[in-house]
């Protein structure tokens, strides 16, 4: 981490069972250097870092104590340090690689500096590949090293055994799958018509019909490929390569043997996958997670769409990170189905999350933030499982759902459009651009849409999107909008501090601007609003620092109750379950009973 732009970079370490944290702060490195590596050896005292940049610096720390033991620079002529790998058991060995480089180098921790081994790796060898991972197979004396050409160097007792040109032949996969780079009859065709880009893998005629199944020899190349290496991973019986393409390959030492690989068959992630960035085995090797990187559109796509607008700013293109994990134990049981599991399928928000949305009637929550991505998430009473995402050129404020799940209607700064549902994308419906819409909200029945434009509030009809209604009243611009009591009152709130309840008729549209909820605080802005519609109690919190619990129509202050340590920004009235369920400004939720206080009839 890094606390200000020219400050230097911070290593955290986190002791869990002491709740003891260990900062090392970098102060011997240029502020243009960040840390891409970070190495902390099982039952070890010290913590190896690799800093890239504007040089290339590897630190060892005692960490314990912050205290930096050894720094060493790495020089290049050209390229960079990729990944360094500390012995699991010998923590005076360090192997470091990168672009035409592969050492091995010597820890005098005593002496405080590390000296390089020479003759680890053949010159011809080094300066053909550019090393892009590197890693020890866990409980061995085995070091494996994987090179953008494709090129496996396996080490035992740090001694060069082989030095094996990676096959990526289909046909040779033990396992058909769908989701596999295989390409079955019919195949072709569907991912055309999906839009995935195959890529400069070729195929011939052989690897189509699928001749040859059974062993794999990972020696002769037998296909010609453009996708590279870009990672590594190992466990205890074999090692996993990541490629781009979205591509994994998976590994098994033959009889124990770590000199024999044996292919068990290459995976596609996903279609949008564009690179696997990243790949770690849990101790236990049984669990494969890696990072992907995705785009929202097929790469052919992609590619066509990177064109200068007529004001010679280049087009936005979406893409994100993923996380994806597979059990490597049940790979041979996953035929004709996709091995990974995403965790979050459409990519996860980054930046602040600006609102959240669920539909009545459907198992959806749909989430606008500051990575300008509208996200619905599908869920059960399990698990949830993202449904699609939908990027947009402008900052999305605030969003509701469609009862029925048909629409979602969007608030932007420049106005607000609304969206048809489909099975995995969104469709522009409609949009108006008046002020800005800081809050939207449908009706109950879906029968309305509400909202803010400015300090006026707009009502259209969601099915002709015609403006049924405008009120105005407020004075400041539109915060809150809900619709309770079956639709016949609409609460709206402003950043003035005003609260008013509107009285909504669906035979007499002209009764809508009756306000029978009135309440006023000067000088502060109503963050958010509930309504308890069996009690007639308006409940509503405060920029400054104030829950307030409303009652006679907002004439009468029932509870007011001083928040210290921070604002309530969010509100959510459960008559179900009895309580009130309070989003902070500290990120944290709270949860009161309800109802607080008696209402006037005495009755609870």
């Amino acid at each position: 981490e890094r606390f200000l732009f020219d400050s230097p970079p911070v290593v955290t370490i986190y002791n869990t069972g002491k709740s003891k944290a260990f900062k090392l702060v970098h102060h011997h490195i240029s502020h243009k250097n960040e840390i891409t590596q970070i190495v902390l050896p099982d039952h070890g005292k010290n913590c190896f870092t690799l800093a890239t940049g504007a040089n290339f610096v590897v630190s060892v720390w005692l960490f314990e104590k912050e205290k930096l033991m050894i720094n060493y620079e790495i020089k290049l002529m050209h390229g960079q340090i990729n990944k360094m790998a500390v012995h699991p058991k010998d923590h005076t060995k360090l192997t470091v690689c990168g672009h035409n480089y592969l050492r091995l180098f010597d820890i005098h921790q005593n002496e405080k500096y590390m000296k390089e081994v020479p003759g680890f790796v053949p010159r011809k060898t080094e300066k053909e590949n550019n090393f892009v991972d590197i890693t020890w197979v866990p409980n061995s004396s085995i070091l494996l090293v994987v090179s953008q050409q494709n090129t496996l160097l396996i080490f035992d007792h740090f001694e060069l055994r082989h030095e094996i040109p990676i096959n990526f032949s289909i046909r040779d996969s033990k396992r058909e799958s769908d989701m596999a780079l295989r390409a079955t009859p019919g195949e072709e065709e569907r991912m055309k018509e999906n839009e995935y880009d195959l890529g400069d893998i070729q195929f011939d005629d052989s690897e189509l019909q699928g001749n040859k199944a059974g062993g794999y020899d990972v020696s002769p190349r037998e296909s010609s490929i453009s996708q590279v290496a870009t990672c590594l991973s190992a466990h205890r019986k074999g090692f996993v390569i990541g490629f781009t393409g979205g591509l994994i390959g998976i590994y098994e030492f033959e009889n124990g043997s770590a000199y024999v690989p044996t292919h068990l068959g290459n995976f596609k992630v996903a279609d949008n996958v564009e690179r696997v960035h990243n790949l770690a085995i849990s101790s236990d090797d049984i669990t494969l997670g890696l990072v992907a990187r995705c785009s929202s559109r097929s790469l052919s796509k992609l590619r066509a769409e990177f064109v200068t607008q007529s004001v010679g700013s280049p087009r936005y293109l979406a893409e994100y990170l993923q996380y994806y994990l597979l059990n490597i134990i049940q790979i041979d049981n996953t035929k004709m189905s996709s091995p990974f599991v995403p965790i979050f399928p459409k990519g996860i928000p980054w930046g602040g999350i600006s609102d959240l949305a669920v539909c009545k009637s459907k198992p959806l929550i749909g989430l606008v933030g500051n990575d300008k991505t509208i996200r619905l998430l599908s869920y059960n009473q399990h698990e949830f499982a993202g449904q699609l995402s939908y990027t947009t050129q402008d900052l999305p404020i605030c969003l509701s759902i469609h009862p029925f799940g048909v629409q979602i209607a969007v608030g932007f700064a420049s106005g607000f459009r609304v969206y048809y549902v489909l099975e995995d994308d969104l469709k522009l419906a409609w949009e108006t651009t008046p002020k800005t819409c800081h809050s939207v909200a449908y009706s109950n029945g879906g029968h309305y849409i509400a909202a803010g434009n400015g300090i006026a509030i707009s009502v259209y009809n969601p099915s002709t999107f015609e403006n049924i209604f405008n009120i105005t009243g407020h004075t400041g611009i539109i915060r809150c909008l809900r619709w309770v009591n079956n639709d016949r009152l609409l609460l709206s709130a402003c950043g003035n501090g005003f609260i008013f309840g509107w009285k909504t008729s669906w035979w007499d549209p002209s009764t809508l601007e009756d306000k029978i909820v009135s309440h006023s605080t000067k000088n502060v802005k109503i963050n958010a609003i509930a309504y308890d519609e069996d009690l007639g109690l308006v409940v509503a919190s405060s920029s400054d620092q104030k829950l307030k619990v409303l009652s006679d129509h907002g004439a009468e202050i029932d509870v007011e109750m001083q928040i210290p340590d921070c604002q309530y920004t969010a509100l959510c009235l459960s008559r179900q379950l009895e309580v009130l369920f309070v989003g902070t400004s500290l990120g944290t939720v709270r949860v009161y009973l309800w109802p607080m206080v008696y209402p006037p009839n005495g009755n609870l």
